[in-house]
């Protein structure tokens, strides 16, 4: 039997706070024993520092419990923390927000962009340092 906690709005201090008396209540205690913990991220809209520690110390504990941790369905803004903070590779995340081909972006052309120094457009001849003087 899996355990499966869905926080909602924003994983700040206070959202955190929220998220870790469901963690007390439903995985540390003795009376709820499982080993596969599911955290649906799915109604998340962000994640700070607070949340991510939270999550953290929660994947550090699965591991001491030999237990799996599984984020689900985070948001293109909780995945964007998790790449920019650089631990996608530590956690086991599954799903996205949208995972269909037809909704991922298609690849920009390819266009010509100038380099700096060059003006774009017509090139003009330089003028000779004589002519200019006179």
């Amino acid at each position: 039997m899996a355990i499966v906690l869905s926080p909602q709005g924003k994983l700040d201090w206070v959202g955190t706070g929220r998220l870790q008396q469901d963690v007390n209540r439903y995985i540390l205690s003795k009376t709820h024993i499982s080993h596969l913990w599911i955290i649906d991220l799915s109604r998340v809209t962000t994640i700070s520092h607070a949340g991510l520690l939270l999550l953290l110390r929660l994947k550090h504990f699965a591991r001491k419990r030999r237990s799996r941790l599984v984020l689900q369905h985070p948001t293109a803004a909780v995945r964007a923390i998790f790449e920019a903070a650089l631990v996608t590779d530590y956690f086991e995340i599954q799903g996205d927000e949208d995972t269909s081909e037809e909704s991922k972006p298609s690849q920009p052309s390819r266009r010509e962009i100038p380099k700096p120094g060059i003006p774009s457009g017509r090139l003009r001849k330089p003028r000779s340092k004589v002519a200019a003087s006179r």
